[in-house]
């Protein structure tokens, strides 16, 4: 994960990230990165760009990171490209740059319009609705792979068949939903608490297995952890210290980029320190596998499909990642429906 500028052309209501400074990678910087992740990488390198919003960023900074990472790539390992955008800087040449470079990008989109505008507004407070749209259009005439990202509030609830809906209507087939948490361990609007999570999560679920027609996550992973006995879902997974690494632009290390401003929950600087000696002391952590959370989970029949849960979500909600889950009553609640919903269509 690839944090070149904390700026942002949005002022969403939730958003976690309270200073936007304007501080952004160098050209030497995104070197001094890319050079020391090749050096470690032997088999792939998937990156993924995100912000603030990583468009603020430019094309010409784009550009850069694509240069920098033919250049270093010396052993010639597949490279893959994501990037992460609330939509609205989008352009004709972008999208065009998107497609040349094999680009797969992500879309934060949260519903219809009255629902995505309520939160996700521009600096000038107006909605950010129109301009995403636009945005979505230059994708799909440069056939540009999206997915949606959307965040569910305490105003989503109870509308969860119009939220699949406009994701279908904008032609994404590959949609991800995210439960808002707060950042600062003190619940606020915004907010659902797990009991309402868990219906919500339910009824998400029965109209997507009703119409079927696109990938929603986290459904799919949830399903495919029943047949498989393990889940590989991002927050369901527990490998944020094994498969993730997130370098913002003041190049400080986390294990994920919601810990990212989070001082206490950098592994270091690689203006100091190597790389190579940042991971290292990043997979001794115990971030996700804290002895509270094991204690807590360790009995649980669904242990091996939900790991204990998110970090990053059980900090934003108790202040601390040493304790349960916050949603574990959400989760309990859904995995128990699918449970049941599988076993049905088995039956």
């Amino acid at each position: 994960m690839l944090n070149p500028t904390e700026s942002c052309n949005l002022s969403c209501s939730y958003c976690y990230i309270s200073d936007k400074k304007v501080k952004r990678l160098s050209y030497e910087n995104l070197e001094r990165i890319f050079s020391q992740l090749f050096e470690i990488e032997k088999e792939s390198l998937n990156v993924l760009i995100i912000g603030g919003e990583p468009l603020a960023f430019g094309l010409a900074g784009l550009q850069d990171i694509v240069s920098i990472e033919k250049k270093y790539n010396y052993k010639n390992i597949p490279v893959s490209n994501s990037l992460q955008s609330n939509g609205t800087l989008i352009t004709e040449g972008i999208a065009q740059f998107f497609h040349d470079e094999h680009f797969n990008v992500g879309i934060s989109f949260d519903g219809p319009k009255w629902l995505h505008d309520k939160n996700r507004v521009l600096n000038n407070r107006e909605g950010s609705y129109d301009s995403v749209i636009q945005g979505i259009n230059h994708l799909k005439n440069e056939d540009v792979p999206f997915s949606t990202l959307t965040v569910l509030t305490h105003d989503s609830l109870g509308y969860e068949r119009d939220i699949i809906d406009s994701i279908r209507g904008v032609g994404s087939k590959r949609a991800r939903l995210s439960v808002y948490t707060p950042s600062n361990g003190s619940n606020d609007s915004f907010f659902v608490t797990p009991k309402e999570l868990g219906e919500s999560w339910i009824r998400f679920y029965d109209y997507w297995m009703e119409t079927g027609d696109i990938v929603l996550e986290p459904f799919e992973s949830i399903v495919r952890s029943f047949l498989l006995g393990y889940n590989d879902g991002c927050a369901y997974s527990a490998v944020c210290e094994s498969a993730f690494v997130a370098v913002d632009s003041f190049l400080d290390v986390y294990s994920c980029n919601r810990f990212v401003g989070l001082k206490d929950f950098s592994f270091g600087n690689i203006f100091d320190t190597s790389l190579s000696d940042l991971l290292s002391k990043k997979a001794g952590s115990t971030l996700m596998g804290s002895e509270v959370r094991r204690a807590y989970c360790d009995s649980c029949k669904f242990v091996s499909i939900c790991n204990g849960g998110c970090a990053s979500e059980t900090l934003g909600v108790s202040g601390s990642v040493n304790t349960h889950y916050p949603f574990c009553q959400s989760r309990k609640m859904l995995f128990e429906h699918v449970k049941n919903s599988i076993e049905n269509m088995i039956l």
